[in-house]
């Protein structure tokens, strides 16, 4: 984004940048039609925020039955057990970490939420996901 005070007050050079050199840097998660190419709504925030937390914003504006297709680093147990509470479906490539067996897993919620997740909400999630294994070769 262009280098100007007001966005710099906002938004921070990106680390190991020396001051004056270079722009200043935002994370953003957008949700886009797939059937259009249109851009339907989106969360920004510092360069030093994750994803994931900002696609969690995003869950308020997607309705049941859609279908949210996403990359690998989006492949988290809470961010797929609130997509299912809310009756969207999920296509995605499993984290590289991930260990997966056969065609059907029940994935267990992890026993320690990380500190981006709300108590109240982390807590009102299911203790267990069935989520469906597909694989491709390309």
């Amino acid at each position: 984004m262009p280098d100007t005070p007001h966005n710099h007050a906002r938004w921070p050079y990106a680390g190991g940048q020396q001051p004056g050199c270079g722009f200043p840097t935002a994370q953003l998660v957008g949700l886009f039609c797939l059937a259009t190419g249109r851009l339907v709504r989106f969360a920004v925030d510092s360069w030093k925020a994750h994803e994931i937390p900002l696609a969690r914003l995003l869950v308020i504006w997607m309705e049941p039955g859609e279908i949210v297709l996403a990359d690998r680093g989006f492949c988290g147990w809470g961010l797929l057990a609130l997509l299912q509470r809310k009756g969207v479906d999920v296509v995605m490539r499993a984290h590289q970490a991930r260990k997966l067996k056969g065609e059907r897993m029940i994935w267990a919620k992890p026993q320690r939420r990380t500190q981006t997740w709300d108590k109240a909400l982390w807590a009102e999630l299911p203790e267990q996901l069935a989520v469906r294994i597909v694989r491709y070769r390309v």
